[in-house]
């Protein structure tokens, strides 16, 4: 509903109605947002707490890319480092539908520090779980 106003309100401002979404823009979306359950799974199962979970999620989603941003623009050397490890930025290859080999391995080593390890420990400490 808030699309559709924003895009009839941009329509009546500039003239002119965009209502284009394609297949690959809908498979991005798809695809990032199963990476994004994945992550929230992952460190639910990490935390084994599911508000302290939600929390960390939005942390992780919405402020981490920012000190990312600022740690790069500060450090030269961390500027090398943040697209192997900032998934948020790494899964723009998924919506550009990137040829470049350097933009998957990013989003593939990022993903593994986001949601590999965190999933691994925390399906590991569900695993030791005392049943109650």
């Amino acid at each position: 509903m808030i699309g559709l106003v924003a895009n009839l309100s941009y329509g009546l401002l500039q003239g002119e109605f965009d209502w284009t979404f394609g297949w690959p823009d809908l498979g991005a979306f798809l695809i990032t947002q199963v990476l994004a359950m994945l992550g929230g799974f992952a460190l639910a199962a990490l935390l084994l707490n599911t508000s302290a979970a939600i929390v960390v999620f939005f942390r992780y989603k919405w402020v981490l890319p920012g000190l990312f941003a600022v740690a790069a623009a500060l450090m030269g050397w961390f500027e090398k480092l943040a697209p192997w490890i900032d998934f948020q930025s790494a899964q723009g290859a998924i919506w550009d539908w990137s040829s470049s080999g350097k933009d998957w391995a990013q989003l593939v080593v990022s993903g593994i520090v986001w949601l590999g390890l965190p999933l691994c420990f925390g399906i590991g400490r569900i695993l030791r779980a005392e049943v109650k």
